[in-house]
């Protein structure tokens, strides 16, 4: 009877040990920071992410992390990081050959379109070790098909967000009123940007590396630079009902890193440079040749 005793005891210490040990480190993973577009102006260098989290990442790991990922029908991933660990976190997107990497806020929750067409995704979530270097905690295969393929360039983001503005809706519906065609809608809010904004130098050169545009902001500062120019123009465009892309690469005659949008019009996606348009004094919106643009990424 006591040997019973003793083992069901030892079982039950063996439980309550087995629910202590910290979450299993998973491969490590050199990310580099993410480039920030600076749009058409002078090449700066921008300063990495600094902080104490290589301080306490390794700490941290002692910490449980729990990550709950939810796909809205329009194909917008949403991830919740459950966790008391402080180190910076990273979420990770793959289909096929192509991958792009989010940077989690403080409130490890990340909203993520799933813009590379229907079918399987893998989700990774890293937390930041030191340096460049970040660890897995969380892997999950999701599939996703959607009835409309560009309905997920109809929503609001982390990088094209929109949902949590205050302005952007009363801004849309003022400068596209009484416009009666899909075209007419895109002439007057990539006008709208072109002739609000003033592209910030200043800002450029003192940029984050890990900058999102918040469209609020820009829309009362009434500057920014191309990664605010083409979060503008995409947010204003959605809310519109017209589907528009963020594009982030290169422009052919220019070394910098940039932003600008694609849009969907009667069926043909054409490309728009309100950071282009409004730099080059050109002051009205002009379709791009697409042979100018190379992308990296699309939002």
């Amino acid at each position: 009877m006591k040997t019973t005793r003793m083992m069901i005891c030892i079982l039950l210490l063996v439980a309550v040990m087995s629910a202590m040990v910290p979450v299993p480190r998973g491969e490590v993973t050199h990310i580099e920071n993410n480039k920030t577009p600076l749009g058409v102006g002078t090449a700066v260098p921008v300063p990495e992410q600094g902080g104490s989290a290589e301080a306490t990442a390794d700490e941290d790991y002692s910490h449980p992390v729990e990550v709950t990922t939810l796909v809205s029908d329009s194909g917008v991933l949403s991830v919740s990081i459950d966790t008391q660990n402080t180190a910076r976190m990273k979420v990770k997107i793959t289909k096929g050959d192509e991958t792009i990497y989010y940077d989690v806020d403080s409130d490890y929750q990340v909203e993520i379109p799933l813009q590379m067409g229907d079918g399987s995704y893998t989700v990774k979530v890293f937390s930041h070790l030191e340096g460049n270097d970040y660890q897995a905690v969380f892997s999950e295969d999701i599939a996703f098909a959607s009835e409309n393929p560009n309905d997920v360039f109809l929503a609001s983001s982390d990088i094209v967000n929109f949902s949590e503005s205050k302005t952007l809706d009363s801004v849309t519906n003022q400068v596209v009123d009484g416009a009666t065609d899909e075209m007419e809608i895109v002439e007057r809010i990539t006008n709208y940007v072109i002739d609000e904004l003033e592209y910030d130098t200043q800002k450029a050169a003192t940029l984050d590396a890990n900058y999102v545009p918040n469209i609020d902001n820009v829309l009362s500062d009434k500057s920014g630079i191309c990664y605010d120019f083409a979060a503008v123009t995409a947010s204003m465009l959605r809310e519109a009902g017209v589907p528009a892309k963020l594009v982030m690469g290169y422009r052919s005659d220019s070394d910098l890193y940039h932003a600008w949008n694609e849009v969907l019009v009667d069926g043909e996606w054409m490309i728009v440079d309100t950071t282009w348009d409004n730099v080059m004094n050109h002051h009205h919106m002009s379709v791009q040749n697409p042979g100018l643009y190379s992308a990296e990424k699309v939002f």
